[in-house]
């Protein structure tokens, strides 16, 4: 008679640790598999409860993934616009059928018709992580010639609302995107706040003589403001030289980029760094961290307006005085502390009267708590998907 398994779970306890640990994929196609939400967020969180298994796939990561319980994989590795961005949709279905999970989490449309395939022949979970109002988006981000803008707008909602039957459980990274689901109640807020430890700053007062070093990391776009914000700061080292500004991220467009390396090159205290491929935030860490004011210039389209920017979780946990676009949702909520000053950087005239403001404000008189950080979001999480681990 073969002996009986419990035996060996007895003798060898990590095997029933091992039986019951469930496997669940996180899937993009251009944010880098160590994207801080992807990654460091969400994945550390479900890590942490030696619950899961997990699988995270994305554009390739510069260094592989060192801990055990998360395997990191390719999805796509060219640029924006290459024909084999076509084929993630099936390379996610081939992981979800080598892997076979529990859940499956995605973050963005293009994979939902692999999801929904997948559903079909394998039973799992399936969760949509909408970090963006991705047909908002198109719209109004000029990253798309005009014409095309309304049928490809119409293509992405027509996806998203056929997939909606297959989806399971909605994850918003914003409070707006509850309009924009035709399943709210199938829904949990997951606010990209800060992954970290706060560290009060204040009271913190910028010196304006010894030259403030001002800071753009992230996407770099037009409607994110990034020529607006160059212009401006050319403007202010006219008079005030001392000044520096470092800009870092990932600017998908070639044109952008072109005009912004003319738009620079003629001031030396500009560096720029805009890669046409994801970047890594560990660069962007490094950025900040010499930061003594985070310029947040963004139009306020309406792709953009009622969204709260993941930067200004950051900047405020991180006491770092911003910059930003005046808009009454943000400066609400960077007034309590206060962190920050309304800018309207389209408004070249009197950038010293700005930076003098700066310097006379003394920030971070009342420290950020959980208002800010990503604890207060990662208990939603594990809920969500220790629910969904149960059926």
């Amino acid at each position: 008679m073969p002996p009986n398994p419990l035996i060996w779970y007895v003798l060898f306890p990590h095997l029933a640790e091992m039986a019951e640990t469930k496997k669940i994929i996180l899937a993009s196609v251009l944010k880098p598999v160590d994207d801080p939400r992807m990654m460091y967020k969400m994945g550390f969180s479900m890590r942490e409860t030696n619950k899961y298994r997990l699988y995270i796939l994305g554009f390739p990561p510069k260094n592989p993934s060192i801990f055990p319980e998360i395997t990191v994989s390719t999805l796509f590795d060219r640029r924006r616009t290459h024909p084999s961005r076509l084929l993630a949709g099936f390379r996610l279905l081939r992981h979800i059928l080598t892997i076979r999970p529990q859940i499956v989490i995605v973050t963005t449309y293009e994979l939902l018709p692999a999801l929904i395939v997948a559903k079909w022949l394998h039973t799992f979970k399936a969760v949509y992580d909408v970090q963006e109002d991705y047909s908002q988006n198109i719209l109004f981000n000029k990253t798309m010639p005009t014409l095309v803008r309304k049928p490809a707008a119409s293509f992405v909602k027509s996806i998203e609302y056929i997939a909606t039957p297959w989806i399971d459980w909605y994850l918003l990274a914003e409070q707006c995107y509850r309009a924009t689901i035709p399943k709210p109640e199938r829904s949990t807020l997951l606010e990209n706040k800060y992954q970290g430890k706060i560290i009060p700053k204040g009271p913190l007062m910028v010196s304006r003589a010894k030259g403030i070093h001002f800071v753009i990391v992230g996407t770099l776009s037009e409607v994110f403001g990034v020529l607006d914000a160059v212009k401006w700061f050319k403007n202010l080292v006219q008079a005030e030289p001392q000044h520096t500004l470092e800009i870092r991220g990932h600017c998908p467009l070639a044109s952008l980029r072109k005009r912004l390396l003319e738009l620079t090159g003629d001031c030396p205290q500009i560096t720029l760094d805009a890669s046409p491929v994801p970047v890594t935030h560990r660069l962007f860490d490094h950025a900040v961290d010499k930061a003594g004011a985070w310029l947040m210039p963004y139009q306020l389209t309406d792709s953009i307006r009622d969204k709260m920017p993941t930067k200004l979780f950051d900047a405020m946990a991180r006491g770092i005085p911003v910059l930003i676009t005046p808009n009454p949702l943000w400066e609400d909520f960077i007034s309590r502390y206060p962190g920050g000053i309304g800018v309207d950087f389209t408004d070249r005239s009197e950038p010293q009267r700005v930076v003098e403001k700066l310097a006379q404000t003394s920030f971070f008189k009342q420290a950020p708590g959980t208002e800010v950080s990503w604890d207060s979001e990662k208990d939603k999480l594990i809920h969500v998907i220790e629910e969904l681990s149960k059926v």
